[in-house]
């Protein structure tokens, strides 16, 4: 479904919750999604999600869209955007926001093969978000 297009206008709701799916797209329409799950929510409302950080392994690789955002053009999410997010960025999007916690969740990796990142099955290093509505 499109994340920037809400269809329960009428409604507001005490949570929002997205994992592993809103760093699916430019920053510009994250943005836009961000801003209509803030809208959406009641006051005292949570948002839980994560995004990809700067620091993952994949970061910089694929097809260059914007700055920060790639098309994978390797592994089993070929084809797919990916928005990587440094903390400024985080704290941009979520400015009308209370952070209950923010978390960069970090891989470290001591050894890895050359392209790994075409193969690696933990891929990501996060940004673990859990956030609510003044």
């Amino acid at each position: 479904a499109d994340m920037t297009s809400f269809p329960w206008n009428d409604k507001q709701f005490h949570g929002v919750f997205s994992w592993a799916a809103l760093h699916h797209n430019t920053l510009s329409n994250i943005q836009q999604a961000v801003d209509l799950a803030f809208d959406q929510l009641l006051p005292g409302g949570l948002f839980l999600c994560n995004l990809i950080s700067t620091k993952s392994d994949s970061f910089g690789h694929g097809e260059l869209v914007e700055e920060g955002t790639f098309i994978h053009n390797f592994g089993w999410e070929e084809g797919v955007k990916h928005h990587y997010f440094n903390e400024k960025e985080i704290r941009k999007l979520f400015d009308k926001w209370e952070f209950l916690s923010l978390n960069e969740q970090v891989n470290n990796y001591l050894e890895r093969a050359e392209n790994f990142y075409e193969i690696n099955p933990f891929p990501y290093t996060k940004w673990l978000i859990l956030a609510k509505k003044p």
